[in-house]
């Protein structure tokens, strides 16, 4: 893939716009492929025979260059992945500073805040994989980069069907440590987004968890519970405004309704 096409991609990148309109068609190897104006994440069509996931791993080394336009696309890629499992197929979208996005739909602003959480080793483990599928690190390869990087000590890898596949190395001792953290990193989300709460109809926090030790959390319930101790000391008059805290922890998908207290799996 050349530096111009690159060029050419970026150049495709739009920070508001209609949901609607987010994909254009554009040429990779003489294949017809769909682009999203906003993540640029490279999808095939019916037609293309093609390694998507290797370009789509170009395209993000390629902007990693530019450390604003890396933490954006990053930004709007986990957008996309939380209104596409909310079903929200239209609205305008806009990037902004404080909350991340604002959405407007059906007559209603929205205020949409997007983070993601890592404890632990997991972020290792998710460097790596990215980087087999940008660098194709295979064999000798592979193993010149663990010894570059030094990251043995923190993940495995295992191959499985043809490919490497990476996990964390966990340390029990420090697991019940390291889900207090990522609670109180949700905790200070939610606070810092309730000061601009008055200035939307609908407040958002997209929250997805990157630790394989919090995936066997056992109640929701329980958290949500949590999550309203706080809301209440914080005494916050919603009215008619709603607040919601959807939270990605590994596929399932919770939502937290912080106005009214209950939770729901999506």
């Amino acid at each position: 893939m050349s530096g111009d096409f690159l060029k050419e991609i970026i150049n495709y990148h739009h920070n508001k716009g209609l949901i609607e309109d987010k994909y254009v068609v554009c040429i990779v190897e003489d294949n017809l492929v769909r682009l999203n104006r906003f993540t640029l994440m490279l999808s095939k069509l019916k037609s293309s025979d093609i390694d998507i996931n290797y370009y789509n791993a170009r395209v993000y080394e390629y902007i990693s260059n530019d450390s604003n336009l890396k933490k954006e696309i990053r930004e709007f890629k986990q957008f996309f992945k939380f209104i596409d499992k909310l079903s929200i197929k239209d609205g305008y979208v806009k990037k902004s500073e404080t909350p991340d996005f604002i959405m407007f739909r059906n007559g209603k602003t929205y205020g949409i805040e997007v983070t993601k959480i890592y404890a632990g080793n997991d972020w290792v483990a998710e460097k790596v994989h990215n980087d087999i599928v940008a660098y194709k690190l295979t064999g000798q390869k592979f193993r010149d980069y663990v010894n570059t990087h030094k990251y043995s000590s923190r993940f495995k890898a295992i191959r499985e069907k043809g490919s490497i596949k990476v996990s964390a190395i966990k340390n029990e001792e420090y697991r019940e440590e390291e889900i207090t953290q990522i609670k109180n990193k949700l905790f200070e989300k939610i606070r810092r987004q309730m000061d601009e709460y008055e200035k939307f109809n609908e407040n958002y926090i997209f929250a997805e968890i990157v630790f394989s030790g919090y995936k066997e959390i056992k109640s929701y319930e329980e958290l949500s519970e949590e999550f309203n101790y706080l809301v209440n000391h914080l005494e916050v008059n919603f009215g008619e405004n709603t607040f919601h805290l959807i939270l990605k922890n590994g596929n399932i998908y919770a939502d937290f309704d912080l106005k009214n207290g209950n939770v729901r799996i999506i």
